[in-house]
C-alpha cells in the first residue's frame, strides 16, 4: 500500500481539475470529426485549451466567493476585511510592504491607506 503526502494529493487534484477542460475540448473535437464530419482547426484547439485554464481558475474563485458570502450570511457572520490594492493581485501592496521592511519600521504607519 502506497502512502501519498497531503501535498502530493493536493497537487494531483489541482492538476486534474486544470487539465480536465483541455481533455474535454479534445474529446469534443474528436466527436465532431467522427460523428458529424466537422473539422476543428488545430489553432482553435490550442487556443481553447489555453483559455480553458484561466476560465476554470476564475470560475472557481467566483464560486468560492459566492459560497463564502452565502455561508457567512446563513451563520450571521461577516467576511474578513480585505486589503484593496490598485494593481491586480495587490502587487502594489506587496511592493509597499517590502519597501517598508527595507527602509523603515514595518509597523510605522497605521494602515496601508495612509500611503495614498
Amino acid at each position: 500500500m502506497a502512502f501519498l503526502t497531503p501535498g502530493a494529493i493536493f497537487l494531483t487534484r489541482a492538476l486534474i481539475s486544470l487539465l480536465l477542460p483541455s481533455v474535454v475540448i479534445v474529446g469534443i473535437r474528436s466527436i465532431l470529426k467522427t460523428q458529424f464530419d466537422i473539422f476543428v482547426p488545430t489553432w482553435a484547439l490550442i487556443t481553447g485549451s489555453a483559455l480553458s485554464i484561466p476560465v476554470v481558475i476564475i470560475t472557481r474563485l467566483v464560486w468560492d466567493e459566492i459560497y463564502q458570502r452565502r455561508r457567512a450570511a446563513a451563520l450571521g457572520a461577516r467576511l474578513v476585511p480585505r486589503v484593496v490594492g490598485r494593481w491586480p493581485g495587490n502587487i502594489d501592496v506587496l511592493i509597499y510592504m517590502i519597501d517598508k521592511v527595507r527602509e523603515s519600521y514595518p509597523g510605522k504607519t497605521n494602515s496601508i491607506s495612509e500611503r495614498r
